[in-house]
């Protein structure tokens, strides 16, 4: 995937994710939270370290962006990528608007069958 066509996956300002000092090893993780959304593939990520305290890293990228290979200029700020709670938030947000467009539909076909229960 050529880096100007790479999406990186929605984020909320405050989404939990995990950010990598070295984005192509992308080993050992600190927490981070969504603090700004500067450009349309760089987030700035508020992290927490015991040793420094928070930090405001800028200009970061998903760990998955192609363009990370091709610009080191891009690896100095690091990657990003959520952390497993807001994977899990995504997923059950997903399966929250199934459930509600099931749930109309049903009370649709209920309607149009007079309401009766047994179809």
């Amino acid at each position: 995937m050529e880096a100007e066509l790479f999406s990186p996956p929605p984020l909320k300002i405050g989404d939990c994710v995990y950010w990598y000092h070295d984005p192509l090893s992308c080993a050992e993780p600190t927490i981070g939270w969504i603090s700004q959304r500067p450009g349309v593939n760089t987030v700035n990520v508020l992290v927490f370290s015991p040793y420094t305290g928070f930090q405001e890293k800028p200009s970061v990228r998903h760990r998955d962006d192609p363009g990370l290979q091709e610009n080191a200029e891009w690896r100095q700020w690091g990657a990003w990528e959520y952390a497993p709670q807001t994977a899990q938030l995504r997923k059950l947000d997903g399966m929250m608007a199934q459930v509600a467009g099931l749930t109309e539909q049903l009370a649709i076909a209920r309607k149009q069958n007079g309401g009766n229960k047994n179809g």
